[in-house]
């Protein structure tokens, strides 16, 4: 049993704030700027059952942070008769239009594998960094933002299975809230 973390990027570009999405497993309640407003995130009905994801997503919105969110989503699904896995994604963005590339999200992954939370990730776990293009209309600016999905996997009980991915989050929350662009001039995309 491992955690195994990745990378990739998508071409697809999305217009950001975008409205409620629901389909057949999930709900998708639309984009919230909650940046420099953590006590709003329990309001998101996506983590209302996830206190690591709620914490990661705390994290995020912080003032002090150089990022913002975006959305999120969470589920529990069988594999089988005696597995179950539980799986879900963050999705964020730098606040800052010039460290919102592909190449800042890769050096995140590298450094987020190599600090001390990832280490203590439940496994089996699965990181999936999926850069995309977002286009912020209110903004009108393209810059590329990061969902980290996550799944929890091999767990004998759905509990199990939910319980792992938020822990998993919660490692994830802990990491990005160390990260710090330094001294800068730059103007945030969303202010505090």
């Amino acid at each position: 049993m491992r955690v195994e973390s990745g990378i990739r990027l998508i071409e697809e570009v999305k217009d950001v704030p975008y409205p409620i999405d629901i389909r057949a497993d999930s709900i998708g309640y639309g984009f919230k700027d909650l940046k420099g407003k953590p006590e709003l995130v329990s309001t998101v009905p996506e983590v209302s059952l996830m206190q690591g994801m709620q914490k990661a997503l705390r994290e995020l919105c912080r003032a002090e942070t150089p990022f913002f969110s975006i959305g999120c989503e969470q589920r529990v699904g069988e594999a089988g008769t005696r597995e179950h896995w539980a799986k879900g994604f963050i999705e964020f963005a730098y606040n800052f239009e010039p460290a919102a590339r592909y190449e800042n999200y890769r050096t995140l992954l590298a450094n987020f594998k190599e600090s001390g939370p990832f280490g203590s990730v439940p496994a089996p776990a699965i990181f999936d960094w999926v850069v995309a293009p977002v286009r912020l209309t209110n903004h009108q600016v393209l810059i590329h933002s990061c969902s980290v999905w996550i799944t929890a996997r091999g767990r004998k009980r759905p509990a199990k299975a939910r319980k792992a991915l938020d822990e998993s989050f919660e490692a994830l929350g802990v990491f990005l809230g160390t990260v710090s662009i330094g001294d800068h001039d730059l103007s945030p995309l969303f202010s505090n």
